[in-house]
C-alpha cells in the first residue's frame, strides 16, 4: 500500500490576484494614465516652460517600448535584438502595430479604448486644474 501524501490546499488559497504573465500589462496601465495626469498638469500652464516638456515624451516613449518588449516575451514570441530599439525610437507607431500583430483585431479595440480613456483623463486634469487656479473667472470664461 502507498504511504499517504498530505495536501497542503491553503496554497490554493494564497494565489496572485492576476496571473504573472499579465501582471506587466497592470504596470504599464498604471505608468500610462500617471503620464496623462502629468500631461493634465502641465497644460494647466501651457505657455510657462516645464521640464516635463523634455520628460513627459521619452518616459511615454520608454513606457511605451518597454511594455511592448516585455509583452513578446511574456507570450513568448520575444522580439529580435536588432529590432528592440525601433520599440523606443518610434513607439507610438510601433507599439500599436504589435498590438495589432499580436491580438487581432481585438487590440485595435483596446488601442482605441485606452487612447480614448487617456486623452479623456488628461483633459479632466487639465480643466479641473485650470478651473482651481481660476476660481469663478474660469467657471465664466467657460461659459458656465
Amino acid at each position: 500500500m502507498a504511504p499517504v501524501v498530505p495536501v497542503d490546499r491553503s496554497a490554493a488559497l494564497h494565489q496572485p490576484t492576476a496571473p504573472p504573465k499579465f501582471r506587466h500589462t497592470r504596470w504599464f496601465l498604471i505608468a500610462f494614465y500617471a503620464l496623462a495626469v502629468g500631461l493634465g498638469v502641465r497644460s494647466i500652464r501651457p505657455s510657462d516652460p516645464s521640464a516635463f516638456d523634455l520628460v513627459g515624451p521619452l518616459l511615454f516613449a520608454v513606457c511605451l517600448g518597454w511594455w511592448g518588449i516585455v509583452d513578446a516575451r511574456r507570450r513568448r514570441q520575444p522580439i529580435p535584438l536588432l529590432s528592440r530599439p525601433w520599440f523606443f525610437l518610434a513607439a507610438g507607431i510601433v507599439v500599436p502595430m504589435y498590438v495589432v500583430y499580436s491580438r487581432g483585431w481585438r487590440g485595435v479595440g483596446w488601442i482605441v479604448l485606452n487612447a480614448a480613456l487617456w486623452f479623456t483623463l488628461s483633459s479632466v486634469v487639465m480643466y479641473a486644474g485650470w478651473l482651481m487656479i481660476h476660481g469663478e473667472a474660469g467657471w465664466r470664461a467657460l461659459g458656465l
